[in-house]
């Protein structure tokens, strides 16, 4: 699934040399500039929640595209120097985000704007990135057939990850750790950071991220999915579906993808599953296809930008909810279920599926809920965020929506099957069970560990290996 915003509550993210210095961008500035950092400030000073909703759903998406226009980097400039190519949205930035400035907006408010957030991670990587050799020969190669997943030595040699560190020791979030005790420890060194410094220090993501990441923003991607991966899930699945058929009996396995947004990994392990078939020269074995399904809801939001190449195979318009109960499958896939949303309740609570499947961020990442998802409680004082915000409703109101389009594509999947297995099992609250839902539900976690094989939107060198492939499987009755 491809989730309607991705700015990070929990996490930090990137690459890049920090580019100009704090004190280069204290100049006047162009009068569209000034006006340009009258109207961020206006989308993103304090205000009430239900006038922060307002402004992000109906002032915010104009005021960034203005920015983004005034702010564009001349033709032909990926032989500037990065310094040069952002210069113009860095004069917009500062005065409203830079803690130098005299009456910058305090840096705890702008992790709080996850609007805000998603847009200047874009704005940044685009103004570094768009005009790179790199990504133009990804752009032709990639985005214009969906329907071939590149290898892993394809994607290092044209993007660059060859070098990411696929297998790393230390926290993801230890550059954003380290930038918020410099400010809340006053330290000097924060009047001289760099306009990334600042992003990253409200949870923008951007250190060490490059063309790939950028490559990701522009088409809608979340999971980057390799031809290595592709075959590793398409064999887990074959695996699965022989022990479900020897389970039940059934002739055929249904496999069932929800949240399948353009419809791309369904297309790519149907192109491969019925050779898993074949290779064992045994008609017995269960016949395999994946059914994509969608609400429609991403899809309709991203066709205006990127047109019919995001469609990549035919796509069942059903929400989850509706589409557990029209196919009655045995094994359900979701890749990249929305932040702060569950729909593995359903899934459990359907009598036909044995297992499910959850690709993505697991745990305090941003796929589905912490603990009615993944079975994990998190401490927000350990989280790297500023300590104001370790207890703000912003990020602990797992039930608020940002803004109206992230509200009508959570209304969308409400239906009145989804309120039938809400009222047919109970609420496993937070915190009060020791165990967590699934197992409640009778189902086991197993991690089918294919990180290594598994690329993502935010991965980046010092740490790509944020997307993973776990696995529920309903616990056989004594």
């Amino acid at each position: 699934a491809q989730p309607p915003l991705r700015a990070r509550s929990r996490r930090s993210r990137g690459r890049r040399e920090p580019v100009a210095a704090a004190g280069a961008m204290s100049g006047p500035g162009s009068l569209r500039q000034r006006l340009g950092s009258w109207l961020v400030r206006q989308c993103v000073r304090d205000m009430w929640p239900a006038t922060r909703f307002a402004v992000d759903s109906f002032l915010s998406p104009s005021v960034y595209m203005f920015v983004d226009r005034i702010t564009a980097p001349p033709p032909n400039s990926g032989a500037l120097d990065p310094a040069k190519r952002i210069t113009a949205l860095e004069q917009v930035l500062w005065p409203v985000i830079h803690p130098a400035a005299p009456k910058s907006v305090p840096l705890p408010a702008l992790e709080t704007n996850i609007r805000f957030r998603s847009w200047v991670r874009n704005a940044y990587l685009t103004r570094l990135f768009s005009d790179s050799a790199a990504l133009r020969h990804a752009e032709a190669v990639f985005a214009e057939d969906l329907r071939v997943a590149p290898t892993m030595a394809q994607t290092d040699e044209i993007l660059g990850t060859a070098g990411w560190n696929r297998a790393p020791s230390s926290a993801e979030d230890a550059p954003q750790a380290d930038l918020v005790r410099q400010y809340e420890g006053s330290d000097p060194a924060v009047k001289s950071w760099s306009t990334e410094d600042v992003l990253e220090s409200i949870g923008c993501c951007v250190k060490g991220m490059s063309e790939f990441n950028l490559y990701c923003e522009r088409n809608f991607v979340y999971e980057f999915y390799t031809k290595e991966y592709i075959n590793a899930l398409a064999d887990t699945l074959a695996n699965r579906a022989k022990w479900i058929q020897d389970l039940t009996g059934e002739e055929e396995v249904r496999i069932l993808e929800v949240g399948a947004g353009n419809g791309q990994l369904a297309y790519l392990l149907n192109s491969v599953l019925p050779q898993r078939r074949r290779a064992g020269q045994r008609k017995s074995e269960p016949a395999l296809k994946v059914i994509a399904t969608d609400s429609g809801v991403w899809t309709a939001r991203h066709r205006a930008i990127k047109g019919s190449r995001l469609e990549v195979d035919q796509v069942e318009r059903l929400t989850y909810a509706d589409a557990l109960q029209t196919h009655r499958p045995h094994i359900v896939i979701c890749s990249w279920m929305p932040m702060n949303d569950d729909w593995t309740k359903a899934f459990r609570a359907a009598p036909t599926v044995q297992e499910y499947i959850l690709i993505g961020e697991k745990d305090d990442g941003c796929c589905g809920h912490p603990w009615r998802t993944w079975g994990v409680q998190v401490d927000p004082v350990a989280a790297p965020m500023f300590s104001a915000n370790k207890t703000s409703p912003h990020f602990t109101d797992s039930d608020r929506s940002v803004d109206l389009f992230h509200w009508l594509s959570r209304a969308g999947e409400s239906t009145a099957v989804a309120e039938a297995a809400q009222a047919e099992q109970p609420e496993h609250a937070e915190p009060t069970p020791k165990r967590p839902p699934y197992e409640l539900d009778g189902f086991e976690r197993v991690d089918l560990e294919m990180t290594r094989l598994q690329l993502s939107r935010y991965d980046r060198r010092h740490f790509a290996a944020n997307s993973h492939t776990i696995a529920f499987r309903r616990r056989a009755q004594d």
